[in-house]
Parts: C-alpha cells; structure tokens; sequence
C-alpha cells in the first residue's frame, strides 16, 4: 500500500469506508461499533447475485494491526445464502510503505450456487472448488479493491 502502516490501519478499521471500496458493497446500516447491515451485488459467471445480510466485526486488534470480519446474508427469495469470512493484517513495508495481507473465504448456497456453476462439458474454473449437486460453492481469489488512502 503507498502509505505507512498506520494510515494503512486507520482506513482498513473503518468499516464503511473499506466497503464503500469493495464493488458490489454497500454499508446501510450502523448497529454500534462491531455490527453493521448491508448488501452485496456480485457477478457469477452470467448471472448477477444480489445479497442482503449482516457484518460482524468479530476481531479488532490495533496492536497488532489484524481485522476478522464475518458477513451472512441471504437473496431477497430467502432461497440462498452467502457467507464471507475475511482476516486481515497491515504490515510495515521499505520506505513508508505498508502490506495488506490476509485470508478469506465467501461461499454461495441454495438456488443462486448453481448461477456459478460450469455447464455441462465444461472444465471447472481454477479459483473454485468442484461443486456437487446441492452443495454450495467456495471462492477462492485475491482481492481487487481501491482503498483511498491519506497520509
């Protein structure tokens, strides 16, 4: 990241404004300071997922610069679910840099889960695990997100 790891920390334990980053997310509701309501617009493939649920913020440590985020939610059917399950952890870097490392894992399940799978006859992407019928599917792919940061 082109700020030290303080300004790095700073932005990345403000919740509304780490969403307002992800495309796709939107923060819409403030419940206190660990909780938080919100949707989430995803493109699968060819089909477009929309999601409304709820943000935990079940870890915040600004000792040691880590964040663990949970979020579940559910289509407006109520036919699907999503989960994510994000650790991240900003690190000193050369010259006033910073890193952002970190885990996550969001699956899809229900109706919505079989929008992302291959057709028939069609290799399975490399960033997902095989789905079985019924079952739901796991993601696995770096982030790609635009953090404003200020020095």
């Amino acid at each position: 990241m082109p700020a030290p790891s303080a300004v790095t920390w700073a932005t990345l334990a403000d919740i509304p404004t780490v969403a307002s980053c992800m495309p796709g997310a939107k923060i819409t509701e403030r419940i206190d300071d660990a909780h938080y309501k919100g949707t989430v617009t995803v493109k699968v493939g060819p089909a477009t997922l929309a999601f409304k649920g709820e943000i935990e913020v079940q870890a915040l440590d600004a000792v040691k610069r880590t964040i663990r985020l949970v979020a579940k939610g559910t289509d407006s059917s109520g036919s699907s679910a999503a989960a994510l399950d994000l650790t991240a952890k900003v690190q000193d870097a050369d010259a006033g840099r910073s890193e952002l490392v970190g885990h996550s894992e969001a699956s899809v399940s229900g109706q919505k889960a079989a929008a992302g799978q291959p057709r028939r006859g069609q290799p399975n992407p490399p960033h997902r695990d095989p789905p079985e019928a019924g079952r739901p599917f796991r993601l696995r792919a770096p982030h790609r997100a635009r953090i404003p940061l200020q020095a």
